[in-house]
């Protein structure tokens, strides 16, 4: 497996994972189906940025 890949079941565990590793100035693809709801991944990680240092900019 690619060391850029990370495969992990639970949105939980993908968000901490995310957290984890995710630094300034990465960009971040977060693609699946409606079904999979991954707007849940996208909304812990705002939560992350909003309660430390950074910010969310708004989506139009």
């Amino acid at each position: 497996m690619n060391e850029k890949q990370i495969f992990i079941g639970g949105v939980d565990d993908i968000i901490l994972q995310l957290k984890r590793n995710l630094i300034s100035g990465d960009w971040l693809l977060v693609k699946g189906s409606r079904a999979m709801k991954m707007e849940r991944i996208i909304e812990g990680l705002k939560d992350a940025v909003t309660k430390t240092k950074g910010s969310v900019k708004k989506e139009q």
